[in-house]
């Protein structure tokens, strides 16, 4: 388990685990890929947590809603 607090967003202090798009593919529940990025979906029971990797496989964004 992962645990993200909305602190760890402004302080740069997200899990690093976080930013290796492997392990969030691995953790997705859904995934969806455009020419220049993928995007994966987390879901609990309040929020969905999406992940944006560029085609480098670096980590460009995270998007927290709630559902």
């Amino acid at each position: 388990m992962y645990p993200i607090k909305t602190s760890d967003f402004f302080n740069h202090t997200l899990n690093k685990e976080l930013w290796d798009i492997d392990i969030v593919r691995n953790l997705s529940e859904d995934s969806f890929a455009t020419r220049s990025s993928i995007l994966y979906a987390i879901y609990s029971s309040k929020y969905k947590i999406e992940f944006c990797f560029k085609k480098n496989r670096k980590l460009y964004y995270i998007n927290v809603s709630s559902i």
